[in-house]
């Protein structure tokens, strides 16, 4: 049973195209579904996500909240709900499941195949940001997948080769029982401005996550 409701303000007015639309409010109804995270177009608050699709290139969110106008880009995630929702968890203060501080017992980052603008997105952040409750997922809707050509990551372990590494097709257990906990959705009294996370926490990423 859902106890406390937090409310996450966004812009939607930025796409005028129904079908851009759509996938947007279908990746929040998702989120929604499976947390105690609502939605709520905004009216007249400062800190908001704003919903655009101005690059076509790019799919895109600044990561956490930064308590003025953010922007998500839908870019050419369109039409790819569950990399829409990969973007949604950025807006909500979620970093890449590959930046988490045991990432190296799955996976060694091949830093050399890595384009020095994006190397942020695989810098490792302090244990306390992972939510170490749960073990690394390397099927989580936040994980990267393993690029080919060149490869940007190589599995430790052979028994990993036959997971969904990087999929997009599904929130996985750990995704959803990190934002309940996160924004604590199953205990009472949390904020809606904190929505369960430090400030560190909600503020330690400042950059544009893909």
């Amino acid at each position: 049973m859902r106890i406390n409701s937090i409310f996450l303000t966004f812009l939607l007015f930025a796409l005028t195209a129904a079908d851009e639309r759509k996938y947007y409010l279908i990746a929040m109804e998702i989120i929604a579904n499976a947390t105690c995270i609502k939605f709520k177009e905004r009216t007249t608050e400062v800190g908001y996500v704003n919903l655009i699709n101005s690059n076509p290139k790019g799919c895109y969110s600044v990561a956490g909240y930064q308590g003025t106008k953010q922007d998500l880009n839908i870019g050419w995630c369109l039409k790819r709900t569950y990399s829409v929702v990969h973007e949604f968890m950025h807006a909500l203060g979620f970093h890449h499941e590959q930046t988490r501080y045991d990432r190296d017992l799955y996976l060694d980052v091949q830093w050399n195949n890595i384009k020095e603008s994006v190397q942020h997105n695989y810098l490792k952040y302090p244990r306390t940001y992972a939510f170490p409750k749960w073990s690394y997922d390397l099927e989580s809707v936040l994980q990267y997948p393993i690029e080919d050509t060149p490869p940007s990551m190589i599995l430790r372990s052979l028994e990993d080769e036959s997971k969904d590494i990087g999929q997009r097709q599904r929130l996985r257990p750990s995704d959803i029982l990190r934002m309940r906990a996160a924004y604590s959705c199953d205990s009472a009294g949390s904020e809606t401005r904190s929505m369960g996370l430090t400030e560190e926490q909600l503020r330690v990423a400042q950059y544009i996550a893909y």
